[in-house]
């Protein structure tokens, strides 16, 4: 267990070395993933070092974070050339705004929104519309945005297992598979 406070990790790490790991995956933030990594770095132990989505950030192009796996809930904004009117939107509006995973995220979420409100017209639709818009989509990509997405009323645990696998290389976001995605085993 760690804490996003710590500036450095090198009891933690040494710790998993000598238990033998060889992946340090982190639930944490993308500043504590790359704190780690450098931390492991400067003991001379290259793990694989992943993170989850917090790992699709500007802040990993860097080279302490060099090799960190991830992943990317929508094709990735850094190559793709669907993800342009994002980092075009970002530029326009927030030209000193960070980019990143959370913010390519929020903007695909509001293209969602957009494709299931084109149906609702000039009402102003209630949470029960949105509600029924969702669950009317089967296997959407908002135009290859995302990975298949279906929206199952009930239980939603199994709405998206899928995402596109990213790695910092040369201190750079890049996407191994493009804009192919992978999904947990079974889905």
């Amino acid at each position: 267990q760690v804490s996003i406070a710590q500036p450095d990790f090198t009891a933690e790490v040494i710790s998993a070395r000598n238990a033998g790991a060889e992946i340090v995956t982190m639930l944490s933030d993308e500043q504590t993933i790359v704190r780690v990594a450098r931390s492991a770095k400067r003991q001379g132990w290259s793990p694989v070092v992943t993170g989850t989505y917090t790992a699709n950030a500007e802040v990993m192009q860097q080279p302490d974070a060099e090799g960190v796996l991830g992943m990317a809930a929508t094709v990735p904004y850094r190559s793709s050339p669907k993800m342009q009117p994002y980092l075009e939107a970002v530029r326009r509006y927030v030209p000193d705004g960070a980019l990143g995973g959370y913010g390519a995220t929020a903007w695909v979420q509001l293209k969602l929104i957009e494709r299931v409100s084109v149906n609702f017209g000039d009402r102003n639709p209630a949470t029960q519309d949105y509600l029924d818009a969702l669950y009317g989509l089967k296997d959407e990509t908002i135009g290859g945005l995302v990975p298949p997405i279906t929206f199952n009323k009930g239980s939603h645990a199994h709405l998206n297992m899928c995402g596109y696998p990213i790695k910092v290389v040369n201190a750079k976001l890049t996407a191994p598979l493009g804009e192919n995605f992978v999904c947990a085993k079974g889905y």
